[in-house]
């Protein structure tokens, strides 16, 4: 694997994304699709190599069927006290 960027706070969003991925019964190259973008973008995204913005998150998660706002919701629910940017 490449070198992560992810932090506590970025780890969040990528496993809810992965989740959502894996709970709509979609593959990578499936959800790279339905969003017109390469299948590596969505393995970046998940492995940390990638950080997404809002507007990818809610795409993604509407092409995964999932409700964006919950989604993010959760996401912020999950991210720590302590954020760093």
């Amino acid at each position: 694997m490449g070198k992560t960027i992810y932090t506590g706070a970025q780890s969040v969003v990528a496993q809810c994304l992965i989740e959502a991925r894996r709970k709509s019964g979609l593959t990578q190259v499936q959800v790279a699709a339905l969003i017109d973008r390469p299948q590596s973008v969505i393995s970046m995204i998940e492995t940390g190599q990638r950080q997404v913005t809002v507007l990818e998150f809610v795409a993604l998660m509407r092409a995964m069927g999932r409700d964006a706002a919950e989604a993010f919701a959760t996401v912020a629910d999950k991210i720590p006290e302590n954020l760093e940017v």
